[in-house]
């Protein structure tokens, strides 16, 4: 679309999958306007990914107490797409549990806000935005099982401390390691019963 990108559309764009400025017929900046948020609402990413059985948030902290209502001149593009998919944001109440990301890392912005709170490293913001997306992910321990076994098939792979935690003969082991299912289901944990989706073969380099 001819003209400067603008970060309404230009976010749409990112959060819908949708040309959005050419949609619009121009590039929109600031806040979406009210068709432009009703794309956003239908079309994205987030209630995409619920209607299809996956987990996702948004990270980003609001210095609000009622994080269900937020002035409607006042919604940003991922504000609408997150008040759309979730029917609600991130407030004071997380950022006080590090369970949110205010958008200058460190919260130093939001002192002249009224926040009395500690001010956080970059680093610090970093752990914490880590541990909101191990939240969010429903193969967690399956993903930290497979990330010590798998190592253990090669020796060389095993770190030197291994012995001193009990994992015997230089915590490796010859032999061959395959990964299968007899049925589907563990690609949506909404499912309570079998699926009849296809299921992983993973064998092992010799």
């Amino acid at each position: 679309m001819p003209g400067l990108p603008q970060s309404a559309t230009g976010q749409a764009a990112l959060l819908t999958g949708l040309n959005a400025p050419k949609l619009m017929g121009r590039h929109i900046e600031g806040f979406p306007p009210p068709r432009l948020k009703a794309l956003v609402q239908e079309h994205n990413v987030f209630s995409k990914l619920l209607a299809a059985g996956k987990t996702c948030t948004f990270a980003n902290d609001y210095w609000l107490d009622d994080v269900a209502h937020i002035p409607s001149k006042r919604e940003s593009v991922t504000t609408v797409a997150t008040l759309a998919a979730f029917g609600g944001v991130r407030g004071k109440a997380e950022l006080a549990e590090n369970r949110a990301v205010y958008h200058d890392l460190t919260r130093e912005a939001l002192r002249a806000r009224g926040y009395d709170g500690p001010l956080i490293t970059p680093e610090e913001a970093a752990e914490h935005l880590i541990g909101i997306a191990n939240d969010h992910q429903c193969l967690e321990k399956l993903d930290a099982f497979f990330s010590r076994l798998l190592p253990a098939r090669h020796s060389h792979a095993v770190p030197s401390e291994a012995d001193s935690e009990g994992w015997g003969d230089g915590g490796c082991f010859e032999g061959l390691i395959i990964v299968t299912s007899d049925h589907g289901n563990i690609e949506d944990l909404t499912v309570r019963t079998h699926t009849g989706n296809p299921v992983p073969f993973y064998c092992s380099d010799p």
